[in-house]
């Protein structure tokens, strides 16, 4: 009975988060597999990027490296998890497609392991290596995940549906507003109301029944955007991943930085986004790196960040830049006020340019 007890343990441990596992199997594992990222397009078209992965997963901190095989941007992505801060460093092409070295990169430093800058491929396996701690965090608002630079869409106030399912999955449901972001304001999205589905993920981790048998991990990533009063799907991921159980343990868990220098944005000082800037561009602090190794002085990004920060309140904050919804009129109301305001004008100036050829002809 007790042998029977403690199997259903470790299977049940294996079915969390990853970082549970960690927490209970002794030694560390190697990761190995593929990644399937489909871009679809409004009309119809698609595109099918492929990827291999490989890294190292221990105690909760893990090491990633991914590589492109066939892809439209040629990105590689080296991440590192250190159970404090994401350090992610991204290496392409001047122009991808055209097979030139990745010679150009750049590093992040984020305080999440939520990353903004992460691929469609690369935040499909974060995502599945998220500890229960951090989706935790999510359930209550206390993390955020922002889809990119350039926000479109206010995610920062997603609601986040975290379920564990009795099959093992892990499921994550992103919930957004039902507002759209424009250089005027947040306008509500026709047909709306209540909000969309933003994303999707769902993990599931099998195989495993001991320390010493490898496993393999599913995920499945889905990001979806409303159009013309229907949400569609904009990108499909998925990936295989094998464990496996090795001997090393890896000491640090940071990207391996080849360069001579390389430009890091940091976000790791910050708690949560700055309101103030939220609708164009969260903070950061850029610095280059010359000695390859990831060792900045944060008190000079902390005072940074405070300096910036202090400006902007003293200064006052435009309308516009502020995350509150406004009484501004949804785009498609503005353009027929537009096309009617365009036409009444061409009116008025051929009635006027007729008055005009009458008083003429009637002096001659």
């Amino acid at each position: 009975m007790k042998r029977t007890c403690l199997r259903w343990f470790v299977l049940l441990s294996f079915l969390l988060p990853l970082a549970v596992v960690a927490g209970s199997q002794a030694g560390s594992w190697h990761m190995s597999g593929n990644i399937v990222d489909v871009r679809l397009s409004s009309s119809g078209s698609q595109f099918t990027n492929t990827l291999s992965l490989t890294g190292h997963y221990d105690n909760g901190h893990f090491l990633i490296d991914l590589m492109p095989v066939k892809t439209e941007d040629e990105i590689a992505e080296s991440a590192g998890w250190d159970g404090e801060s994401l350090y992610l460093i991204q290496r392409f092409p001047d122009f991808p497609g055209k097979g030139e070295p990745r010679d150009k990169s750049l590093g992040f430093v984020e305080p999440s392991v939520f990353s903004r800058y992460a691929t469609h491929a690369l935040t499909s396996v974060l995502l599945a290596l998220t500890s229960s701690n951090a989706l935790a965090g999510l359930e209550t608002g206390q993390d955020v995940v922002v889809l990119g630079g350039e926000r479109k869409y206010p995610e920062e106030n997603n609601a986040y549906k975290v379920s564990y399912l009795s099959s093992g999955d892990v499921e994550i449901e992103a919930l957004c507003p039902g507002h759209e972001i424009g250089p005027m304001g947040t306008v509500p999205i026709e047909g709306f109301d209540g909000g969309f589905t933003r994303w999707t993920h769902k993990s599931n981790l099998t195989g495993i029944s001991g320390t010493n048998d490898p496993g393999v991990l599913l995920v499945e990533y889905k990001r979806f955007m409303p159009l013309k009063g229907k949400l569609v799907r904009g990108r499909v991921v998925t990936g295989k991943i094998l464990f496996r159980p090795e001997d090393r343990a890896v000491s640090e868990f940071r990207p391996i930085i080849t360069e001579d220098n390389l430009s890091v944005m940091d976000y790791s000082c910050r708690s949560q986004l700055f309101p103030v800037n939220k609708g164009l561009m969260d903070q950061n602090y850029l610095y280059r790196l010359t000695n390859h190794l990831w060792n900045f002085d944060r008190n000079i990004i902390v005072a940074d960040f405070a300096k910036r920060k202090a400006w902007l309140v003293a200064h006052g904050v435009p309308k516009e830049m502020k995350d509150e919804p406004q009484n501004v009129q949804p785009l498609r109301g503005r353009r027929i006020v537009i096309i009617c305001g365009l036409f009444t004008i061409s009116a008025l100036s051929a009635v006027a340019l007729w008055f005009g050829s009458r008083r003429v002809r009637g002096a001659g």
